[in-house]
């Protein structure tokens, strides 16, 4: 057997399986207490040992920024698309011994994983930045872009991405700035153009290549920081 293979102990994958059956038990809603142990288990699998290849502690990293998001969501609907992440994490997840995924395979469950959550996270973004556009003075709507913000550019850093990382956070320092000063003249213009650059770049990332932000657009984003 290859020993850069990750092997699950039988009681890690007894308790990741039992803990995910008990958030699929859980819809319509999404069920907290599961999807926090799934965190954890995840977390446990990405400090792996140090035999493990880097695209296996990756593929951890990214399931466990999944299942934070999905227990600190508050009153969260199951939605189709937390079904299809659950389906590729339990594809990859590494099983007992012989039922241990290649790297191969992991590498591409990760590509997988990683696109259906940031679209859906992009999605969300995009959503609260209009509406925080459109209601600057909303402090929840401001505490919720916040988080999401945050989330989201931690996640593209565990992936490794730093120009997606730079352009999360170039907006997130635009629209504090736009706050501080309660002057959003342009705000919303740049911020859509951010979140359609953000697709942008994960469509040239779903086919191989690994793309700068357009330098213009970073430039407009630093100039509403200052």
């Amino acid at each position: 057997m290859n020993p850069e293979v990750l092997v699950a102990p039988v009681v890690w994958r007894q308790a990741f399986d039992q803990a995910m059956l008990d958030l699929l038990r859980g819809r319509p809603r999404v069920a907290h207490a599961p999807a926090q142990v799934l965190q954890s288990l995840c977390v446990q699998a990405a400090h792996g040992p140090p035999n493990s290849l880097a695209e296996q502690l990756k593929f951890w990293a990214v399931a466990g920024h999944f299942f934070a998001h999905l227990s600190q969501a508050q009153g969260l609907d199951w939605q189709d698309w937390h079904g299809v992440v659950c389906a590729r994490i339990m594809a990859a997840a590494p099983g007992v011994a012989p039922l241990v995924p290649t790297p191969t395979q992991q590498a591409e469950a990760l590509n997988s994983l990683f696109l259906e959550f940031v679209h859906a996270q992009v999605g969300d973004w995009q959503a609260l930045l209009e509406h925080a556009a459109n209601a600057p003075s909303d402090e929840s709507l401001r505490n919720a872009l916040g988080a999401s913000t945050e989330l989201l550019r931690q996640l593209l850093r565990d992936m490794q991405l730093d120009g997606m990382a730079e352009l999360c956070e170039a907006l997130a320092q635009a629209v504090h700035a736009a706050w501080s000063r309660e002057d959003f003249n342009g705000l919303a213009e740049q911020a859509l153009a951010a979140a359609h650059e953000m697709l942008r770049l994960l469509h040239q990332y779903a086919a191989g290549f690994v793309r700068a932000p357009n330098p213009a657009l970073m430039a407009a984003l630093r100039g509403l920081a200052v």
